[in-house]
């Protein structure tokens, strides 16, 4: 989360398909299904998947996090950490993350190894999200 990925099953599921259209939201499990992507769930990383190719996006932890506040917490009420139910402000969702505050905890700033087996996939690309236009180029190669 926050390194592209709504953008990248959109784009897989159009790649999948051939369809330069909009197949629908690429968040939900059901409708990626639907257009031939597979979506690794929690837990142990099945064998099936170990033959597919696999990329992980990552970013920049601070330009990640700095995203998540705006688009997770400026823009919403997900992360409520004073007693008035006010928003925090920036530096006190940076300590709130950094502390691992749990009225602040969201997989938008989680670290990647939290969300997926991260070190049990051995990944076949890894692409960044600050130098993405020339790692879709490698990766439709």
């Amino acid at each position: 989360p926050k390194t592209g990925c709504t953008s990248w099953k959109a784009f897989l599921m159009k790649l999948a398909t051939g369809m330069d259209k909009d197949l629908g939201p690429s968040h939900i499990e059901e409708n990626l299904r639907k257009h031939g992507i597979t979506a690794v769930k929690p837990g142990k990383f099945p064998s099936k998947y170990r033959s597919y190719y696999k990329f992980i996006e990552v970013r920049h932890p601070f330009t990640r996090l700095i995203s998540a506040y705006k688009d997770k917490v400026v823009n919403t009420t997900n992360c409520k950490g004073q007693a008035d139910g006010a928003n925090p402000t920036w530096v006190q969702f940076a300590k709130y993350v950094a502390n691992g505050n749990p009225s602040c905890v969201n997989r938008h700033w989680m670290p990647y190894n939290e969300l997926c087996p991260i070190c049990e996939m051995k990944f076949d690309a890894v692409t960044k999200l600050e130098t993405i236009s020339t790692d879709v180029d490698q990766f439709l190669k």
